[in-house]
C-alpha cells in the first residue's frame, strides 16, 4: 500500500505545492533590506557577549525584574540596573526563566555570578551599546504609544511603552 500524507501520496502534495514554490522562487531575494534586519537583525556583540532582540518572552522577564528601561528611562539609572538587563537580554531564555521562577535570591546570584565573568573594561562599551539596542529594540514599540488624545502624537508617543508591544 502507497504511503500518504493526509490524503495524497507525496508525489501529489509535493506537486500540489509547485506553483507556490515557484512564485517563492520569484520573489526570493526581493524583500527589502529594512524588513529582513527588523526581523531577523544583525548581532550585537560586546566582549563575548550577543545583544539579542527584544522577543516578548526577553520583554516579559524585563518586566519581571522591575527594569526600568521599560519605564521610560532612555538612561542607565544604575549599574545593578544594567546588570540585570544584561543578564536577562545577554543569556539563553532558560537559564534566565529558571533564575527568575526561583526567586529574587536566585535571580540576584545568577546575575552577581554573570557579572563575575564581565571585564570592567568592557562595561563603558556595553552600556553605549545597550543604549542604542533598546532604542532600536523599542522604536517601533514607542511608536504605538498614545497621548491623552489618542492621536499618538503627544510626549508620550516618543516614550518607551511599559506595555506589550501593540497594547498601549
Amino acid at each position: 500500500m502507497e504511503e500518504k500524507i493526509g490524503f495524497a501520496t507525496p508525489e501529489e502534495a509535493l506537486a500540489s505545492t509547485r506553483p507556490l514554490r515557484e512564485k517563492l522562487t520569484q520573489i526570493a531575494g526581493k524583500t527589502p533590506r529594512t524588513v529582513v534586519d527588523a526581523f531577523l537583525p544583525d548581532p550585537i556583540d560586546v566582549a563575548g557577549l550577543e545583544l539579542k532582540p527584544i522577543r516578548m518572552r526577553t520583554w516579559l522577564y524585563l518586566e519581571k525584574i522591575g527594569s526600568p528601561f521599560l519605564q521610560g528611562h532612555t538612561d542607565i539609572p544604575s549599574l545593578e540596573d544594567l546588570l540585570r538587563a544584561l543578564y536577562v537580554i545577554t543569556q539563553p531564555a532558560a537559564e534566565v526563566g529558571g533564575a527568575i521562577r526561583a526567586g529574587n535570591v536566585s535571580f540576584d546570584e545568577a546575575v552577581e555570578a554573570f557579572a563575575e565573568r564581565l571585564p570592567l573594561a568592557v562595561l563603558p562599551e556595553l552600556t553605549a551599546k545597550l543604549a542604542v539596542h533598546l532604542a532600536v529594540e523599542f522604536s517601533p514599540r514607542a511608536d504605538m504609544v498614545r497621548d491623552e488624545e489618542g492621536s499618538g502624537t503627544g510626549p508620550k508617543s516618543r516614550a518607551f511603552s511599559a506595555t506589550a508591544p501593540g497594547i498601549g
